[in-house]
């Protein structure tokens, strides 16, 4: 398989009919860069990171930093569409399709006009990622969702409320869309601090503690941005509206009236 430097692009001729070919191939045609689908109607969803011609394309789960690589194919001899993990740029057969093969004749496409709902928070997620992975190693799954309900009141105004993460596994980040509105050092802020939790809630305090060689906050909220702070090497600040930012010249350490 080619490296993923530069991209093939699809592109449909609408001056000619499309050709009678079974559904699942016809849909796996249209799948461009960046475009959204799940196979079979239900399971992961995929984001289309390159093509190789009509029925070949590489993608990444929707959610994730992207590490893991999948190759969508269309299997000619039946007409099936199905997912493969590749292996070392390759693809790799031997393991289970990522989804059944009962249900990979139908591709629902899911296309967000060519872009994630949060693609500047995606972003900062993939980053924090990276650096995450690099020092945790043995992590595991972390995704990054979207949900309105991130933007509600928690007691201290919605106006300052912009995400939550998952206490239990599988851990998940989510964040409203107003996050998306918002100068690119509270997103990097938001981000760490939710980082910080997520954390926290994979290890514990006992064993970040002797991870870290130091003692951690008793609360909650402040012993996220004491974790982000050492993970990310940067102190997490409070800026307008008290909202958490990265060198943004707001004020050091968590006001007292958020707990």
């Amino acid at each position: 398989m080619k490296p993923l430097t530069g991209f093939d692009f699809f592109e449909v001729d609408e001056n000619e009919p499309p050709p009678a070919v079974p559904e699942g191939l016809a849909a796996l045609r249209e799948l461009r860069r960046d475009d959204l689908f799940r196979v079979g109607g239900k399971g992961p969803t995929f984001r289309v990171v390159q093509s190789y011609g009509d029925t070949m394309k590489t993608a990444v789960k929707e959610g994730t930093a992207g590490r893991v690589l999948y190759v969508v194919q269309g299997v000619t001899s039946d007409y099936q569409v199905e997912v493969y993990p590749t292996s070392g740029g390759t693809l790799d057969r031997t393991g289970p399709s990522v989804v059944p093969a009962g249900v990979a004749r139908k591709v629902e496409s899911v296309r967000r006009n060519g872009s994630t709902r949060l693609p500047r928070a995606q972003a900062s997620f993939d980053r924090h990622f990276d650096v995450l992975a690099q020092q945790f190693p043995d992590y595991g799954a972390l995704e990054l969702h979207h949900d309105e309900k991130a933007g509600g009141d928690n007691g201290h105004g919605s106006e300052r409320q912009f995400g939550y993460c998952t206490v239990d596994p599988p851990f998940c980040i989510a964040f409203a869309a107003k996050i998306e509105q918002m100068p690119d050092e509270y997103i990097d802020g938001l981000m760490a601090h939710e980082f910080g939790h997520a954390i926290d809630h994979r290890y514990g305090r006992k064993a970040l503690e002797a991870h870290f060689g130091k003692r951690l906050p008793d609360s909650v909220e402040r012993r996220a941005d004491k974790i982000a702070e050492y993970v990310f090497g940067r102190p997490i600040e409070y800026g307008q509206m008290d909202v958490q930012c990265i060198d943004c010249g707001g004020k050091a350490g968590r006001p007292r009236r958020l707990g």
